[in-house]
């Protein structure tokens, strides 16, 4: 049975100079452990704390076009710039009156945030704006209709095609349509119902924008929590287990009837005590990670990558060694895998397992670890091994990596 769990932790023992550091926690629980976690400091009625989330909608103000990038630097909310590319937004929404399409400072366009600031880096800004539902993303500007990478159903993706297409001929508006992996096992008629509802809420979006001044949020993201929710595969979860009361009122509005929801209240014992989460914060940011077999990983997190290296430890036993080597690479395998989704790894992540010379068993290896990965629910792919034998793999960026949200 699988749970999803929804704590307040205080986490000022971590950051020892701060009075206060409290955050929400939230998780999938099954068999025992936690598969995924986050760490948030989502304040619902704070403005401030939200301003700079991925998917905001904003009226933006031009300031700056640099033709030598094909650039636009936009101020979407007073005193924050972001970075939109003039190459990938051509359809751009201008919401004063112009004689050509071409953007120009001062214009008032509708942007949203695609991704966040990094370091010295402006958020980067979209105008082909994008709206999320359970089992339909629509995208303005674009076209066609896409689907998600691990839907293989070749009947499945013809019998949408056929059933939306007039939708998207038939529109004034244009947009493309991306089908999720949870439409896969829903009802047609509830794909096309929220892909109705998700039109609608862009023409909403679009008519209050024109009566909006700069800088005003016509649209702000979901609370993260809610959105892994949503994002999470038909019945993946059973259960919604939360001890914060505004929150539990927040998934009643949003999945009742969906879900089983409880709020929980058991003084004596708290949730994040019940769930044992500050064990799950120790190993999430510890670079050590033991395996049952005296083997242990190194995980080590830099700017341009992670890399994990796989030791033998205790571990060296054994008629064959060869095939002792392969058992501890397998059993590595399976861990770093979990590890991946557990601290949520993206971008390049390279492994150096224990050499191998024979080939059957680096591509036994390789086979394994491909199966492993293609549970994940965020994109993760197994590139290949290189000639010093390290495996690379990429994961797709969806939130920041935990211990960044534990620690910053």
């Amino acid at each position: 049975m699988s749970k999803f769990i929804i704590a307040d932790v205080d986490l000022t023992y971590i950051h020892k100079n701060a009075e206060k550091n409290n955050k929400i926690f939230y998780g999938l629980y099954e068999d025992n452990r936690f598969y995924e976690v986050n760490f948030s400091d989502y304040i619902r009625n704070d403005e401030s704390a939200k301003a700079d989330s991925i998917g905001n909608i904003y009226v933006g103000k031009v300031k700056d076009v640099v033709k030598n990038i094909n650039a636009a630097f936009v101020e979407y909310k007073r005193g924050c710039i972001g970075y939109l590319s003039l190459e990938e937004n051509s359809h751009v929404i201008f919401l004063n009156r112009k004689n050509t399409d071409k953007v120009c400072e001062g214009d008032d366009i509708i942007v949203q945030i695609s991704k966040a600031a990094v370091k010295t880096k402006f958020p980067v800004l979209t105008s082909n704006i994008s709206l999320t539902g359970r089992n339909v993303v629509v995208n303005i500007g674009k076209s066609g209709i896409g689907f998600s990478g691990k839907i293989k159903n070749a009947v499945f993706k013809s019998h949408i095609h056929n059933e939306l297409d007039d939708i998207l001929d038939n529109s004034n508006e244009k947009f493309g349509i991306v089908i999720r992996t949870n439409a896969e096992n829903a009802k047609l008629d509830d794909i096309k119902n929220e892909l109705n509802e998700l039109l609608s809420e862009w023409e909403h979006i679009k008519e209050i924008a024109m009566m909006r001044k700069c800088f005003t949020l016509l649209k702000s993201e979901e609370a993260p929590y809610i959105k892994m929710i949503k994002n999470l595969y038909a019945n993946e979860t059973d259960e919604i287990i939360t001890d914060n009361e505004e929150i539990y009122q927040e998934l009643m509005d949003n999945f009742n009837g969906k879900y089983n929801i409880r709020l929980y209240d058991d003084a004596l014992l708290p949730l994040y005590k019940l769930y044992s989460i500050e064990k799950v914060i120790e190993e999430v940011c510890s670079k050590k990670v033991w395996l049952k077999s005296g083997a242990y990983l190194v995980i080590e997190p830099t700017e341009a990558m992670t890399v994990i290296d796989v030791n033998t430890g205790k571990c060296i036993k054994g008629k064959k060694l060869s095939e002792t080597i392969y058992n501890v690479n397998v059993e590595a395998a399976k861990e770093i895998a979990y590890q991946m989704r557990l601290r949520n790894m993206s971008g390049i992540v390279m492994v150096d397992f224990i050499n191998m010379d024979n080939k059957e068993y680096q591509d036994k290896l390789l086979e394994y670890l491909t199966k492993l990965v293609h549970k994940d629910r965020i994109r993760t792919n197994v590139v290949d091994i290189t000639k010093l034998n390290i495996v690379e793999i990429t994961r797709k960026k969806v939130e920041r990596p935990v211990y960044e949200q534990i620690y910053q």
